[in-house]
């Protein structure tokens, strides 16, 4: 049933790659939340890359890919589908939410998934969600960022970058402004944010489309797997579910695809 329900995705994304097609292309990678539903498919087993998929990969040497899972802690239905999501490895990463009563660390460290900080603002300040952490996991985070991108807020970012400089903490860049001054203060942070935080806005970023193209660098793909959670009050309920499915029906193929890694690997400090 899961294949099917991950077909029609699939085959909606590739009715809406279709359709535009015809419209000129406009520069890509505008904002976060600016991309486009597209097609792709899922190498069968034992079939090899086509001509055409190894040129596509021979055009993006130097792209690496990270798939990040955020709110880890937020409600129970939340935690089985990012747990189910890293078990597959269909995640390279998983944001913990710390101050949530289900942030239980022990089954998120049993995956050997990295795991990273999902700031809250409001909340405690960012020197009491890291100690927490620390807590809670028995060591630092892999990297960190931010519940609906609070730690790019104008308030806090010099504090988020300055913090995350001195610890040598990769910081994720929610847009070309962020990442200037994530850089400005020496923080780490990658090259590109998709991704979407609205349940309205396509579910497929068009980079990794089966006819799409990560450009060179590193690029993050933020994503909210889960199962809904009546009492999570998340406007973003049920759309974890359509996250959840396409990370497992699509995790092989991209892997195929590009090169995946973690912030760790991926982000190490110059």
């Amino acid at each position: 049933m899961r294949a099917l329900r991950v077909g029609v995705l699939l085959a909606l994304a590739h009715l809406h790659a279709r359709t535009i097609s015809r419209v000129p292309r406009v520069a890509a990678h505008r904002s976060t939340t600016n991309t486009c539903l597209t097609s792709t498919a899922s190498l069968a087993p034992g079939r090899t890359m086509s001509t055409r998929d190894a040129k596509r990969r021979s055009r993006m040497p130097d792209a690496v890919l990270i798939i990040t899972a955020d709110d880890y802690g937020y409600a129970p239905g939340y935690n089985r589908g990012i747990l189910e999501a890293a078990d597959a490895r269909a995640v390279d990463a998983v944001s913990a939410m710390v101050g949530r009563r289900w942030c239980d660390p022990a089954p998120l460290v049993a995956t050997g998934t990295e795991v990273g900080l999902h700031l809250e603002l409001p909340g405690p300040d960012l020197d009491a969600q890291l100690a927490r952490f620390e807590e809670l996991f028995s060591r630092p985070p892999d990297y960190l960022d931010g519940h609906h991108h609070c730690h790019a807020r104008p308030e806090v970012t010099e504090t988020v970058a300055r913090t995350a400089a001195q610890r040598e903490l990769p910081v994720r860049s929610v847009d070309s402004g962020h990442r200037h001054r994530l850089r400005a203060s020496r923080a780490i942070t990658q090259d590109l944010l998709l991704g979407r935080i609205r349940p309205s806005s396509p579910v497929l970023p068009t980079p990794l489309a089966a006819d799409g193209a990560l450009p060179s660098g590193v690029t993050e793909w933020m994503v909210h797997p889960g199962y809904r959670d009546a009492g999570a009050g998340s406007s973003y309920d049920a759309a974890r579910e359509e996250d959840l499915e396409l990370v497992l029906g699509i995790s092989a193929e991209l892997r195929q695809r590009v090169r995946r890694e973690t912030h760790r690997q991926a982000l190490q400090p110059r």
